[in-house]
């Protein structure tokens, strides 16, 4: 994370040794430690609320466009079945039976 190395953690070490005594030194070293995972521990359950909140943000944008699709393809489909002509039923009424030959006058 800090991006150190064997030698500069060992000059930290050796500058907080001289500052803060041999007494002191591994009572700061815990507290720094365990700062230090309270922050990672807080920074990760910002980090999943946010991700939650902006995964829920994304469901919801994607569900609205889903019904806006949803009501343009019914309503497209309503205004073709609209416009498309009526079907035609055919006639078979008494001109058509007049056209059909007698089975009897091919006989003859």
């Amino acid at each position: 994370m800090f991006n150190l190395g064997p030698l500069e953690i060992l000059l930290i070490f050796g500058i907080g040794l001289l500052v803060l005594g041999p007494r002191r030194l591994p009572e700061v070293a815990q507290y720094l430690g365990k700062f230090y995972g309270m922050i990672r521990k807080t920074t990760w359950e910002l980090r999943q609320t946010l991700d939650q909140e902006l995964l829920e943000e994304d469901r919801a944008e994607r569900r609205a466009e889903a019904e806006k699709r949803r009501e343009e393809f019914r309503a497209k489909r309503a205004a073709q079945r609209a416009a498309e002509p009526a079907p035609v039923e055919p006639e078979f009424g008494p001109a058509v039976a007049e056209t059909t030959p007698e089975p009897d006058e091919e006989a003859s």
